[in-house]
This record gives C-alpha cells, sequence and structure tokens, in this order.
C-alpha cells in the first residue's frame, strides 16, 4: 500500500491557523481534502462515520488543543448480489473463488503472553478437523 505524507509543525499566527480550519471545513462539505506542501500532497476522501479525538490541556502558562480525524476509506462500491444463474461468459468447470465481504464491525487482535512468543508451532499442535 502506497503512502503519502505531508506534515507541517511551525508558529503560525490565529488568522493563518484560522484560514487552515476554514480549508479543513470547506473541504469536509466538498467531500474532499487535499493537503499540499510545495510538490508534495495527500488528497483525502472523509467518509461517512469519522473517529474523532479531541485533547485539551492547560498548564502554567501553556495551553494545548489537540484534534485528530480518522477514518476508513470505503469499501468497494461494486454491488453484491445473489441469483441462481450463473453470469455469462463463465466456464461451467471452473468455479469462482469467492470473497469474504467486509462489515462495519471491528477488528479484534489478539496477543501472545510474553512467554509464548518464542514458542515455535509445529503440526503437532494443530487441533484436528475431519472433512
Amino acid at each position: 500500500m502506497e503512502t503519502n505524507k505531508v506534515e507541517l509543525k511551525q508558529i503560525q499566527t490565529s488568522s493563518e491557523v484560522i484560514t487552515y480550519l476554514e480549508g479543513l471545513l470547506k473541504g469536509f462539505k466538498a467531500g474532499k481534502i487535499v493537503i499540499q506542501q510545495g510538490d508534495d500532497f495527500v488528497s483525502l476522501v472523509p467518509a461517512e462515520q469519522v473517529e474523532v479525538e479531541v485533547e485539551a490541556k492547560k498548564k502554567k502558562n501553556k495551553e494545548k488543543f489537540s484534534l485528530e480525524l480518522s477514518w476508513h476509506a470505503a469499501a468497494s462500491s461494486e454491488p453484491v448480489t445473489i441469483t441462481t444463474k450463473e453470469p455469462v461468459g463463465v466456464p461451467l468447470t471452473t468455479e469462482k473463488k469467492t470473497s469474504a465481504v467486509k462489515s462495519g464491525s471491528p477488528k479484534i487482535e489478539t496477543k501472545a503472553p510474553a512467554a509464548a512468543k518464542d514458542k515455535t508451532v509445529g503440526d503437532k499442535d494443530k487441533p484436528a478437523f475431519k472433512k
């Protein structure tokens, strides 16, 4: 997967920050956000569901506000159909492999305990399945 990245960290005036935020708002409303710095740019297409993280801190004479927005790219827009008829032009002797349809369910990851990380798992540890 290709990764494009534009990053900026600098001191700006409040009016410059307002211009960035207005551009972000316009991009969300238009359905496309393009961030560019010189010849480098990243085009983003916001999804309908957006994860929002907000953090605000105040410490002595320094204040901080962080806003992080993230989303997953939309799945293929190709429709899935279920019928009793095979598509025209597909040979009868070959079956097309099926693919799983991704749902909006969260991905669950598990980690092995630290002691089990280096253990090599062989065929003897696999459960037997009947065909």
